[in-house]
């Protein structure tokens, strides 16, 4: 399968690298407007944040229909635990409405 060249997205900037955008504008809770950052500054971290934001639920009830912590929740959605194990990513994409590929890194599509 060849590889398709992909075209900056009319010169918006990554926020966090500064290269232009190709792909990877996200819309973060409590924000106005669509973020720019291109797929390689959207670490695992990142996007596990977002996941938890698309679910629409508080933490609380999150951690609790994930049979994790509030703690647990929190700490990925700050980053602090990097890696969640895999059957919380399962969960996660789940109710997200996100591929398990995505939500781990090892897809770009949202």
């Amino acid at each position: 399968m060849a590889k398709q060249d992909k075209q900056p997205i009319s010169g918006i900037k990554c926020k966090r690298c500064g290269k232009e955008v190709q792909s990877g504008l996200v819309f973060l809770c409590g924000s106005r407007s669509w973020i720019p950052f291109c797929n390689k500054c959207m670490y695992q971290s990142n996007r596990v944040a977002l996941a938890i934001a698309a679910t629409g639920l508080s933490e609380e009830d999150l951690a609790e229909n994930m049979k994790v912590s509030r703690n647990t929740i929190r700490s990925w959605r700050t980053g602090k635990v990097k890696r969640p194990k895999p059957e919380n990513l399962e969960r996660l994409a789940a109710l997200a409405g996100v591929s398990e590929d995505w939500l781990a890194g090892k897809e770009e599509k949202r």
